[in-house]
């Protein structure tokens, strides 16, 4: 990871917390935190999250709106998430590619 790098960290549990937490020492410029416990999410700012994401309120994909709040979407990801609904499409797909924003 370089200096001044994005990094999207899905799942706040303890594996995504000490994520957040090396991100913050390697010196990421933006960590973005993705759950849907908003209770987390106190303990992943603490940890040096600059944004964090409820992605069950979501309207959208959660990729789409990391695209749209960062421009270009996470240089880095991480996912311990146990909620694979949001990486996979019907079809079984990956589908962490990047949306654009117009």
């Amino acid at each position: 990871m370089e200096v001044a790098s994005s990094v999207c960290v899905f799942g706040l549990g303890a594996v995504g917390l000490a994520v957040i937490q090396g991100a913050k020492m390697a010196g990421a410029s933006r960590i973005i935190a993705v759950d849907i416990n908003p209770e987390k999410f106190v303990v992943a700012k603490e940890l040096g999250a600059t944004d964090c994401v409820d992605s069950s309120k979501l309207d959208k994909p959660v990729q789409q709106h990391i695209v749209e709040m960062t421009t270009w979407g996470g240089e880095i990801c991480s996912n311990s998430s146990a909620l694979f609904d949001h990486f996979y499409d019907e079809l079984g797909r990956l589908i962490l590619s990047f949306y654009f924003a117009s």
